[in-house]
């Protein structure tokens, strides 16, 4: 897993100056648990990569592939008997097309009914990471920061309205964006 933010935007965010280094190992902890935390409860990798993946076949014309945006496929194979993975058994692009933001592959005749035969490598995730992430990682890694020295519940408030939370606890806001960002795929 990547770091979905920098040091330095961390350090942006809290205000440090990027000459002072007194607190980079803590914040670099922070960036890496934060991010790792992040991706986990979205059930997806935030950052582009190369996914090598196994589908059942099931004569239908769709497939839902585990990781979006899908920004490329590479190939696409159907093998009944799961043995040779080369031209022979190559799904030509022109019969399938695919929607990246959903991940959907949309295949012109079926996939061939079978345990794991359909292979796919395609590119998934995002270049940089969007916005919301980054403004919701920093406030995850402030919130963490400020509550370094403290355990237990802590409490703030602000404008009239109080809130209490557990020193590792998401941020409400982090939540939001959280879901926003979580996969709802069947994985088949």
């Amino acid at each position: 897993m990547a770091d979905l933010i920098t040091r330095a935007q961390a350090k942006e965010y809290l205000g440090i100056p990027s000459g002072v280094t007194t607190w980079d190992a803590v914040l670099d902890s922070l960036v890496a648990r934060v991010s790792a935390k992040f991706e986990i409860l979205c059930d997806r990798t935030i950052a582009s990569a190369t996914y090598t993946e196994y589908y059942s076949g099931d004569a239908s014309r769709t497939l839902q592939l585990r990781q979006s945006p899908v920004t490329s496929i590479t190939s696409i194979h159907s093998d009944f008997d799961r043995v040779t993975w080369d031209s022979t058994t190559l799904i030509s692009a022109d019969d399938y097309t695919f929607d990246g933001p959903s991940g959907v592959v949309y295949y012109d005749l079926s996939f061939i009914p079978g345990v794991k035969n359909v292979r796919v490598v395609y590119v998934a995730g995002y270049a940089t990471t969007p916005a919301g992430i980054v403004d919701a990682v920093c406030e995850w890694v402030a919130a963490g920061f400020n509550r370094r020295k403290g355990s237990g519940l802590t409490s703030e408030s602000f404008g009239g309205v109080s809130q209490s939370y557990l020193a590792d606890a998401m941020p409400a806001g982090v939540r939001e964006i959280v879901d926003r960002y979580t996969l709802r795929v069947s994985s088949q």
